[in-house]
């Protein structure tokens, strides 16, 4: 192992296939309590089923669509106190230039972008209720190897 994540709770979103898919599974050999959130139960539940649970980790899934206010704050609202977040949820709409419209650009920023944004201000909102602690963001790029990650502490 690596890394050791033991005891560390992690939120990932995006967490029912691909790249947020594989991040829980790898964070969760490495000792984490994962937290999957993404639009599709069916598929969250095939997730936890691939985490190993060793020693006790807690794993948890929680369907919600992170374009909705309401589910991101219902989302926050089932949380423990977090170590870290993946951002991990993300679309891509590959279309030629000429067919773009305001629509297309609003549903791809508002996934890609604002939920990010949304979530991570309402978690740092009730983390300053709590005590304080070490905080890791990321958020892997789909269409690149380009990682944005912040440490704040």
């Amino acid at each position: 192992m690596i890394i050791d994540l033991s005891h560390q709770n992690l939120l990932v979103t995006g967490a029912s296939s691909g790249i947020g898919r594989a991040i829980c599974i790898a964070a969760a050999q490495a000792g984490a309590n994962i937290y999957a959130a993404a639009r599709h139960a069916d598929r969250l539940a095939e997730t936890l089923s691939l985490l190993p649970s060793n020693g006790g980790q807690i794993h948890q899934a929680i369907a919600a669509d992170l374009s909705q206010e309401n589910d991101l704050s219902q989302l926050v609202a089932a949380l423990p106190l977090l170590n870290g977040v993946v951002h991990a949820a993300g679309i891509v709409k590959p279309l030629p230039v000429k067919y773009i419209v305001p629509k297309h650009i609003d549903e791809v920023f508002g996934i890609n972008y604002k939920a990010a944004v949304c979530l991570t201000a309402q978690l740092f909102k009730r983390q300053k209720k709590q005590t304080a602690h070490h905080w890791y963001l990321f958020r892997p790029y789909r269409a690149s190897t380009r990682i944005w990650a912040v440490l704040c502490m």
